[in-house]
């Protein structure tokens, strides 16, 4: 029958109890049937009293093994993860328990000092601390069995990992909700997340200051057995929240430079790959090139439909304005198609009120039909009494004293007056004869007669109040006449109008586009046609006295004023400090490139098979860089979304990430260590 050394079973006789001798272990306890197990009691002494020690051996009892032993690891994390949220029901527990006695105390001790209060107050006061002293002890006393309980589990590896998990939820569920609500990362750091922002900032401090402040309330907020300190804990809390922020904030500077590092090694070896990769390069071209990268975000469009400005023209930044003439001088069928295309917008706009050349002749068909019937009319007549503008030239003359060829001008037209009937001079009176001579005045205002004084003729004030006294005198004879010139001068304005964007398309710009066949406008030369709009009146209706006003509408002026502030624009990009050979940019986009097939590539190029490969990814790479910088400098639009979405304080985001991580990771090992 199977039975314990030195210990009777059922009625097998008593053996005597072996000699325990001194030694690190002590012998196990044979069963039939089954290989001698040896007991480890190397230090049971350290552990239990040794009258327990003996009691132990002579039951074949391992007092070294330990709850967790024989446990998975998940099985450990499970119920390490369940132990951590026990241990904040059980805080919350204690802090109300030693709470409510510690009020209940305070009210029995300020009665026993004399409080005046009936008895039956007392009692109940008293019966009050008495149960709530009661329940302190006996929530502490579960605090403490468990502590017990728990220790083995929580400095296992799966128990460990599964309480930090625990911990952790704690905070970045509640803290992650709130994130959300408050609108993210941005709004909780601008301040503008509201309450939620509040709880979010708390739950997951960005800062190292916050992160100790965290630490202390989490150290104090632990249930804290019979021989620990609350004030312990809280300060072993705060110095691990801030030793975990600081940690996570060194390791975010460590990955910031060790990304930098990596990612200019990769684009070394392979140039740029993603296209995210790609956009978040150019990005971080364009802020480092722009003077002020802030212009770069402000749309600034053209007023021309159609005409698409570059990101240059539109941010007039003159480091945007060096690289766009780097990446002209690299070439690309693209740039010259977005400079045809705006080009063309602009002249379409001038011809939007110039037209063309049958256009114009059309108006002047027309106002020609509608004239003459009322002309021919006109000229039939032979009554007009000339004698007023005879008297209008003498006292013209008269008043021109000192300017003798305005007189001799003058002086030619008083001849035209008068005729010779009979052997005497009298009056014109036919305006068949008297319409030649409103020609001839016009002649001289155009500066076209007059011999030597012609241009002192030109535009004179003298001659314009004659041909309106004439103009008088011929319709007070003939009101068909007056009908004819009022219809001539309400057809002619827009004849004048086309007459003047022609001449601005004309003499605008130079060279005739080779696809389009349209005239390039150029900065320096539509500026110089179109300085001075009067003047591009008079040279387009022939009057030297016209004046824009008359003819333009207020919409024409703009578009004039928008081409101008346009080529302007273009010219700055093109005229701005510095060029494409001396270019940072260029020495940043090319010079990487030298280097890289100086050293890298090169050493790469010498690999089997990854050499070829190499140089082929690093040179498409190069490629799609350039590609990208071309299309957002095209479309500033483009430009503003990538640098929207490639944020330059994405890397302030990432070590707030990290300062954060670091804080509840010091956390969890402040409450580890507690």
């Amino acid at each position: 029958m199977p039975r314990f050394q030195g210990i009777p079973v059922d009625a097998a006789p008593m053996a005597a109890a072996p000699i325990v001798t001194a030694g690190p272990r002590f012998r196990g306890i044979p069963v039939e049937g089954q290989p001698e197990q040896m007991a480890d009691f190397s230090d049971v002494t350290s552990r239990v009293a040794p009258s327990l020690a003996e009691r132990y051996e002579a039951a074949g009892i391992n007092p070294n093994v330990k709850a967790t032993d024989g446990e998975s690891f998940l099985g450990n994390a499970a119920a390490g993860f369940g132990a951590s949220y026990v241990d904040s029901k059980d805080a919350i527990r204690q802090l109300a328990s030693q709470g409510a006695a510690a009020y209940s105390r305070g009210v029995k001790t300020v009665q026993g000092a004399g409080l005046p209060a009936p008895q039956f107050a007392k009692d109940i006061v008293g019966g009050l601390a008495d149960a709530t002293s009661s329940y302190e002890k006996k929530v502490q006393g579960e605090i403490d069995q468990r502590k017990k309980y728990d220790e083995a589990l929580k400095h296992s590896g799966g128990g460990l990992v599964g309480n930090a998990a625990g911990v952790l939820s704690q905070f970045l569920i509640p803290g992650g909700a709130a994130s959300r609500l408050a609108g993210g990362s941005r709004a909780i750091a601008a301040g503008t997340g509201g309450a939620a922002g509040l709880v979010a900032r708390a739950l997951l401090p960005s800062t190292i200051r916050g992160a100790a402040a965290q630490g202390a309330v989490v150290g104090a907020s632990q249930p804290v057995a019979s021989d620990e300190s609350r004030l312990a804990n809280a300060g072993i809390g705060a110095l691990a929240g801030a030793g975990g922020a600081t940690i996570g904030k060194g390791i975010g500077i460590g990955l910031n430079k060790l990304a930098g590092i990596g990612s200019n090694v990769s684009r070394a070896l392979f140039g740029e790959s993603s296209p995210k990769a790609v956009a978040s390069r150019a990005a971080e071209f364009l802020r480092s090139e722009a003077d002020d990268a802030s212009r770069l975000l402000t749309p600034a469009p053209s007023a021309v439909p159609g005409v698409q400005r570059t990101l240059a023209e539109e941010s007039l930044d003159p480091g945007i304005a060096r690289l766009e003439r780097l990446l002209r001088t690299k070439g690309g069928a693209a740039w010259g198609d977005i400079d045809r295309s705006s080009n063309s917008a602009r002249v379409n706009a001038l011809a939007a009120f110039g037209k063309d050349k049958p256009a114009v002749d059309a108006a002047k068909a027309a106002r020609s039909a509608n004239a003459k019937p009322l002309l021919d009319q006109a000229l039939l007549v032979n009554n007009v009494d000339s004698a007023p503008v005879e008297k209008v030239v003498d006292d013209l003359i008269a008043a021109s004293k000192g300017r003798p060829a305005v007189q001799s001008g003058l002086a030619q037209i008083k001849p035209l007056l008068s005729r010779l009937e009979n052997g005497q001079v009298v009056p014109e009176d036919r305006v068949k004869v008297l319409y030649n001579v409103r020609k001839t005045i016009g002649d001289m205002l155009a500066g076209k007669y007059g011999g030597d004084s012609a241009a002192a003729l030109a535009g004179s004030r003298e001659l314009m109040a004659l041909k309106d006294s004439l103009d008088d005198a011929i319709t007070q004879a003939s009101p068909e006449f007056g009908q004819y010139l009022t219809g001539f001068v309400a057809d002619s304005a827009p004849i004048a109008r086309m007459q003047i964007g022609q001449d601005l398309m004309r003499r605008g710009g130079a060279v005739p586009d080779a696809l389009t066949g349209q005239t390039t406008l150029t900065p320096a030369q539509f500026s110089k046609a179109s300085v001075d709009l009067d003047r591009v009146a008079a040279k387009a209706t022939g009057f030297a006295k016209a004046k824009s006003d008359d003819y333009l509408q207020p919409q024409d002026k703009s578009t004039i004023a928008a081409i101008q502030d346009d080529l302007q624009r273009r010219a700055a990009v093109f005229n701005s400090p510095g060029g494409p050979g001396n270019s940072a940019t260029a020495e940043r986009i090319f010079g990487d490139n030298r280097l890289a097939e100086s050293a890298a590539a090169k050493l790469a190029s010498k690999i089997p098979l990854f050499g070829p490969i190499s140089q082929h990814l690093r040179e498409k790479g190069q490629q799609r860089l350039q590609e990208k910088l071309a299309l957002v400098l095209m479309y500033p639009d483009q430009a503003r979304l990538i640098l929207q979405a490639m944020p330059a304080q994405d890397r302030q985001a990432l070590q707030r990430a990290l300062t954060q991580g670091g804080a509840v990771v010091g956390n969890v090992n402040a409450n580890r260590t507690e």
